[in-house]
């Protein structure tokens, strides 16, 4: 599955309308092409995360890296018992 435009709070909803009804056999999460992210977007992605839990994570669009940590996620974003 991959994700272009924005991830953030105008645009989650309906992202996850939209691949919520498209997860069977997805084996990646490709946000590469994401031009940016914030929390709602990282709720968006941790609640997919959790649905496809052996799913790759791709791309680091800017500001990833910061959230993910102060949510305190894994590579895969779930809960980091860290």
């Amino acid at each position: 599955m991959v994700f272009r435009g924005a991830l953030t709070h105008p645009t989650a909803a309906a992202a996850w309308q939209q691949a919520s009804a498209l997860l069977e056999g997805i084996e990646q999460l490709d946000i590469g092409a994401a031009s940016a992210i914030d929390s709602a977007g990282m709720a968006l992605l941790a609640a997919l995360s959790a649905r496809l839990p052996n799913a790759e994570i791709i791309g680091q669009p800017a500001g990833f890296t910061e959230l993910r940590d102060a949510y305190r996620l894994d590579a895969q974003l779930q809960m980091s018992v860290n």
